[in-house]
């Protein structure tokens, strides 16, 4: 069918471009007819592409430009993923938080020349992101969202209020219980009390440089559902952080 239409269009094309040119002599003379052929040649000139046109469509569809292929495929992830956020929010939000620790944890050992890697520390803070940060991450936005001017929380005044809670009393006993688990998770639970003590305030001088505007930002514009996503996208580099302090 595409030979045939290649043949009729070129035909076509052809005739009206010879019948143009034979008529140009008397056309020259009579504006009217001048400018007729004139729209004659335009066409014949306009109706040759045609054929090779068609070829790119399959029943009035164009083919997929191979420029658009890495943003459909990332549009494609990310409609999975939140398709699968909102039929097990937990559980993806756990894998996340683990992946986002992970990774953290593997760019702190790769940066610090005199650290050793330690599959042992990868687990541990992945588990940790699964098993602590990811779940008391999701009943804290969302308790908190429930209760500070949920009416309006986005305003400025509520985002103020939640940024304050979380910096002065969810984030230092979340620090507490990182610590614990690392310590517990790397058989040395005796040294709880001590890393304690010795690691929170820089730690937590540390995530005041980073979270308030970060988490600004996740309270004021960011879907509750998606704050552990943009969490964990900021978490490679605070839990690079966190391991090497935990490592000091």
């Amino acid at each position: 069918m595409q030979v045939t239409l290649k043949s009729s269009t070129s035909a076509f094309a052809g005739k009206n471009f010879r019948r143009a040119c034979t008529q140009a002599p008397i056309l020259l003379r009579n504006p009217a007819l001048s400018h007729r052929a004139t729209k004659t040649m335009h066409r014949a000139r306009l109706r040759l592409p045609v054929s090779a046109v068609a070829t790119g469509f399959q029943s009035g569809q164009r083919t997929a430009s191979p420029r658009n292929f890495p943003l459909q495929t990332l549009g494609a992830v990310w409609a999975a993923y939140n398709t699968a956020l909102d039929a097990k929010p937990l559980l993806v939000k756990a894998l996340t938080s683990a992946v986002g620790y992970t990774l953290g944890a593997f760019v702190s050992q790769a940066l610090l020349p005199a650290t050793a890697f330690s599959l042992v520390e990868l687990i541990s803070f992945a588990a940790y992101g699964a098993v602590l940060d990811a779940p008391c991450g999701h009943t804290f936005y969302k308790h908190l969202d429930d209760k500070v001017m949920p009416d309006n929380p986005r305003s400025k005044l509520a985002v103020l209020i939640k940024l304050t809670i979380d910096q002065l009393i969810y984030t230092p006993v979340l620090t507490c219980l990182f610590f614990a688990w690392i310590c517990c998770t790397t058989g040395q639970p005796q040294s709880i009390v001590e890393s304690i003590q010795a690691k929170l305030l820089p730690t937590l001088l540390a995530n005041w440089v980073v979270w308030p505007v970060a988490h600004y930002f996740n309270f004021r514009y960011v879907p509750l559902e998606q704050r552990i996503l943009f969490n964990n996208s900021i978490m490679v580099l605070w839990t690079a952080i966190l391991s090497a302090l935990s490592l000091g």
